[in-house]
This record gives structure tokens, sequence and C-alpha cells, in this order.
């Protein structure tokens, strides 16, 4: 495992609705960082849809090597700053620009029944539309979800912190990844600029984590 340096670019993933971009954008605004969701930079950059940036790449890879680009430009133009990214946001492509720049990646997890209640739905355009869940067919979203928690854990056994949000209202999911990000960082000897960041807040009369 790398050696941590300072936390100042904390990228948060985990499988669709576990809660990144509720969650992330929460931890930025703790700390003082800027926030950005990985998604709508590319959707912002190339001008079009999530879904249909995807479809225009024969493979997954392929997309995965451009979206990385969009975000090593995001991590050199911002020194402190969180990033929601996309649940392959620990593959291939990603990792070198991850590695390189010295960030700290973090793992949302959460029950499977637990993300089922929290699922969004889209068409192309990325727009909202009514859930299809039902009474009847909830155990095929259930499965699906049990499916991605297993395709996606050797990916996520690279992360720095995997962190257990179940049972948590979104303030207090943001609180456990901000007090395990410090607790990791001091357990390697490490001080870091997010450290100093709380440490300011709380002579200020911030509420602590």
């Amino acid at each position: 495992m790398r050696l941590l340096g300072d936390a100042n670019k904390i990228l948060l993933t985990g499988i669709s609705c576990v809660g990144k971009s509720t969650t992330a954008p929460l931890i930025a605004d703790k700390v003082g960082f800027e926030y950005f969701d990985l998604d709508l930079a590319l959707q912002k950059h190339f001008g079009r849809s999530i879904e249909k940036i995807r479809n225009d790449y024969f493979s997954g890879y392929d997309f995965r090597c451009d979206a990385a680009e969009v975000l090593q430009r995001l991590l050199e133009m911002h020194d402190n700053i969180v990033i929601a990214l996309p649940p392959d946001g620990l593959r291939d492509a990603f990792l070198p620009v991850i590695r390189n720049l010295g960030c700290f990646t973090v793992v949302l997890m959460d029950k499977p029944k637990n993300i089922m209640n929290r699922l969004k739905f889209y068409d192309a355009d990325s727009n909202p539309i009514p859930s299809p869940v039902t009474e009847e067919n909830a155990w095929w979203y259930l499965r699906d979800i049990e499916r991605d928690i297993s395709f996606y854990r050797k990916w996520y056994k690279k992360a720095d912190l995997s962190v257990y949000i179940s049972g948590l209202e979104p303030q207090a999911a943001a609180d456990k990844v901000i007090r395990m990000i410090d607790l990791k960082i001091h357990e390697n000897g490490k001080g870091s600029v997010f450290h100093q960041l709380l440490a300011t807040q709380a002579s200020y009369g911030s509420h602590t984590v």
C-alpha cells in the first residue's frame, strides 16, 4: 500500500445509488473543499448526457481512458477537492491518474436493501423518470445490486479506505467519512492539510466530527 500523503484530493466511489453524490458535497462543505461530480463534469465537457457519452465508445475501457483525462484536468486545476466518481472509478485507466496525483480514495458501502430504496432512474438525456420498481419486481433490482457489489469488489480493494454507512443520515455519513480519513492518515504517521483544516474549524467553534 502506498504511503498516504496530504488528503487534499479525496475521491469517493461505490456502486450506483450508494450515496456518493449526496455524501461527497457534504464532506466538501464541512472541510471547505471544492466539490465535483465526475459524471456531471463529463457531461459538461462532452456536451451530452452520460449515457450517450458512454454509448459513443466501443468499449468501457475506451470511455474510461477519455474520462480519466477529464479527471486528471480537474485534479490538476484544484488543490483542495472532493470528487464523486462513477462506480468504475477505480478501474484500469483511472488508477494511474489517481495514484500519480496522490489522491485519497474512499469506497462507500451499504446494505443492498438500503441502496435499493435510494434507486433513481433517468432517461437517455439524464432527465429523471418515475421508478419502475414494484413489490413484484423488487427482488430483481435487489439481485442486480448484489451482483454489482460482487463485481466491483476486486477494484474497491484498491481504495485507501472503505466506509460502511448503513443506517446513517447523509450528514452523519459525511462526518463518519471525515473522521475515518483523519484516523487513517494518522495511523500512517502523516499530518495533513485535511487535519489542519479540521483543527482550524474547531478553534473557531465548528462542530467536531
